[in-house]
């Protein structure tokens, strides 16, 4: 949860403010893609056990490291990051070809790393969610409780992922998903953080509201008028409504 309220300050810094701006993710060609399958791939922090079938004295219990790596007799340094369960499987049979007879293993998943996205700003119910495969954004905004329709920004929905010790942002504009016939689904990482901002009228609402609306007596003395087309605001004095 730290990690994540620091990518949100990050997020609404100087740091971060080529962000704010609507776009859509060619704007950014930076930002690290996640393919759908990789949901299932091993990562740093999984726990795996490997069982040998005819060699139980080299069996072994692993936490892949932040490298991605483990260490294993024989062999020494194994990347397991990044891999499918039966593609290290595939990996460490051939690793062991040369060195066991008959090396015949499995790879078995103790435990998962922390496989949740956070979901924050206009959604109903805020915060962590668990990551499942092949999850788009707007799944997990709906996963959320579902955006508030007067109040969410959904043209500038805001992405952060954190790869490989680096940090991306990203907007996307939701709105244009929603409406369309077809749109190509945006897929998440492991860790990532959505803010669904909030739109300029209620922002200017809450402005007048705070440092207007309650300077003055409740006679109404002042009365204000938003332009929703444009997020204007215009004051009149006089008896209000």
């Amino acid at each position: 949860m730290r990690y994540y309220l620091f990518a949100l300050f990050c997020l609404l810094g100087s740091s971060c403010t080529h962000t704010h701006k609507a776009t859509l993710l060619k704007d950014y060609p930076e930002f690290p893609q996640i393919p759908p399958e990789s949901v299932g791939l091993l990562r740093p922090g999984d726990g795996i056990d490997i069982k040998f079938q005819y060699w139980p004295e080299m069996d072994d219990s692993q936490n892949i490291r932040p490298d991605g790596k483990i260490t294993l007799q024989m062999l020494d340094d194994v990347q397991a990051a990044g891999l499918r369960p039966d593609e290290l499987d595939e990996e460490l049979t051939k690793l062991y070809q040369d060195k066991l007879k008959e090396p015949e293993l499995s790879v078995i998943v103790r435990s998962l790393a922390n496989r949740a996205v956070l979901v924050t700003g206009e959604v109903f119910t805020p915060g962590e969610i668990e990551l499942k495969t092949n999850m788009t954004l707007l799944e997990a905004i709906m996963a959320s409780g579902g955006f508030n329709k007067s109040t969410a920004e959904l043209s500038n929905v805001i992405v952060l992922r954190h790869l490989k010790g680096k940090r991306y942002a990203t907007a996307l504009n939701l709105h244009n998903t929603l409406i369309a016939k077809e749109s190509e689904p945006f897929y998440l990482a492991s860790q990532d953080i959505i803010y669904v901002p909030r739109t300029r009228i209620i922002d200017l609402n809450d402005w007048v509201e705070q440092y207007v609306t309650k300077m003055f007596p409740s006679t109404g003395a002042i009365t204000y008028e938003v332009t929703k087309s444009t997020g204007n605001a215009s004051m009149r004095y006089g008896a209000g409504k």
